[in-house]
């Protein structure tokens, strides 16, 4: 084996940019090259000097798993790993919940599981994005934040402060999270908005909408309070 054969073995799916590629194989090709005349001047042929040369460096798997490890916290293989394993069960669990909606079961948990593998994925994939700690935390704390946005409305830790709403259930008899609702049923929500300073209390009805303009009334409950000195009571409206 050639030194350029090797080092495109070292660096077969590193997933690293076209500069950051180049410069290291630049760098690993003249110790490679100075090895080899090393052992030239000891007396071995070409090949032999090349074949000596490329053992000392070390196995191409080992340097390309110390160096996707060192790049992107971790080794290229695992990632993929991560990224194929969390599709698939994205894919699994999302056939899975259209057959139980077909047979009318609603299971928040179900509901809930291909949000949760497909995000896993797409973090896994933007592990190849990061060079740093700091990119990788960053990273982490997208999901935490909006997983803690939904445990405040879901579990309803704030819903004295929110004008003593009943309830806060945002995925019952809601498809995929209420992202869109093919039950059958038409439904809309009832949003009472209360003015501290009067008695005048008004009501704002919406249809059925996406998932993202759900979370804009859901999520932000405390900060609007906090800055306008209101709050919103969600009813949920349903029928056959």
């Amino acid at each position: 084996m050639d030194i350029q054969s090797y080092l495109d073995q070292v660096f077969k799916r590193t997933f690293l940019s076209k500069r950051e590629r180049t410069d290291l194989a630049e760098e690993m090709a003249a110790h490679l090259h100075s090895s080899k005349e090393h052992y030239m001047n000891e007396g071995c042929t070409d090949e032999q000097a090349a074949t000596k040369a490329i053992a000392s460096f070390g196995d191409s798997i080992t340097i390309r798993t110390k160096l996707t490890q060192a790049t992107y916290g971790l080794s290229s293989k695992l990632i993929l790993r991560f990224i194929t394993i969390s599709f698939l069960l994205y894919l699994s669990s999302l056939f899975t919940g259209i057959i139980l909606h077909y047979y009318d079961v609603h299971n928040r948990a179900i509901e809930l599981f291909p949000v949760v593998f497909i995000t896993l994925c797409a973090m896994s994939s933007a592990l190849l994005l990061t060079r740093k700690n700091t990119d990788r935390w960053c990273l982490l704390s997208v999901p935490i934040l909006f997983g803690l946005g939904y445990l405040q409305a879901y579990l309803g830790l704030f819903k004295n402060r929110l004008g003593g709403a009943d309830s806060f259930t945002l995925f019952e008899n809601l498809f995929f999270s209420g992202a869109y609702d093919f039950s059958g049923r038409s439904s809309f929500h009832v949003y009472r908005w209360s003015d501290p300073s009067s008695s005048n209390t008004h009501f704002v009805y919406f249809q059925q909408k996406p998932l993202y303009f759900f979370d804009a009334f859901c999520i932000p409950h405390s900060l609007h309070r906090i800055s306008h000195g209101c709050f919103w009571t969600i009813l949920y409206v349903h029928w056959r």
